[in-house]
Parts: structure tokens; sequence; C-alpha cells
């Protein structure tokens, strides 16, 4: 954990934290506030990063609304990228509507080990976790009711 300040007014402290997930910065404030013998509170909290996401990259609803169609998809994050550290799944078409609707599927995966999971031609579903047997069971899904209802990528 890294503690900052950037400015300090009468009763005010700013500070910049820079912590792990799990972290809860209204405690922290509440534990410097006794630590100093004063008590203390949160005035404002603003995230301005969290994993690979950084404030820097983010852009207005209202500017993102103005956007043409391809622009507007050339500023979006997929969902997916967030989770480039889980090993990939890819599924065929019959055990993908089976994950859709919340079956376990397959055979061959690492037990307790999370996956992206994602159609034979790409399209993510979700999460699964690996299950004893080898089995991938859905954990969070984004899609639902299979990959036939439409779904593109």
């Amino acid at each position: 954990m890294r503690l900052e300040r950037l400015g300090y007014s009468g009763t005010r402290l700013e500070l910049r934290v820079t912590c792990s997930k799990g972290t809860y910065v209204r405690t922290l404030a509440e534990d410097i506030g006794g630590a100093l013998g004063c008590g203390a509170h949160l005035a404002g909290l603003r995230r301005i990063a969290a994993g690979r996401l950084d404030i820097g990259q983010a852009i207005t609803l209202d500017l993102l609304a103005s956007l043409d169609e391809r622009a507007r998809a050339g500023r979006l994050i997929r969902a997916d990228s967030l989770l480039a550290g889980l090993a990939e799944a890819r599924l065929d078409p019959e055990d993908a509507r089976k994950f859709c609707h919340g079956q376990s599927v397959g055979t061959g995966f690492d037990l307790a080990e999370n996956y992206r999971t994602y159609t034979r031609e790409g399209v993510f579903l979700g999460i699964g976790v690996g299950q004893a047997g080898g089995t991938l069971h859905p954990r969070r899904l984004v899609r639902t009711g299979g990959p036939e209802d439409g779904a593109t990528g």
C-alpha cells in the first residue's frame, strides 16, 4: 500500500491511496483518524484506476453517445479483456448451449481453475470453473439462453 499526501487544510487531508483489491479505503480513513486521536471519515472517494483500467482511458457518456457507431465501438473495452490472465476454453455449439443453460460440460478442465469461456467462433459466454472429473461449470455467465440467440461476439 502507498499513501501520498496531496493536500492539507484545516481539518481536511487529501490523500492518494494505491492499494490492492480488498482494501477498504473508508476503514483506512477511520484507522488514520484513530491513530491521530481525532477520528476521521471520507468526504469523497474517487477511484482513478482498477487493475489495467485507468481514468485516463475514460470518456463521458455524453461524448460516447455523440460518436458514430464505429468510433463508439473503438472506445469500448470488451468485458473479457479484464480476464486476460485466465485460461481460455472454447466450446462446441452443443456444449456452449448447455453451458449457457447452467450445465457442466466437457472433459479435461483443471480442477478449480477459472476459464474465460467462448464458443468455438469466439463469442464470450462467461467464466467457467473446472471441477472434479474434468468438467467445466458456469461460474458467471454474461450470455444466457445459448449462443444461438443472436450472439455475434
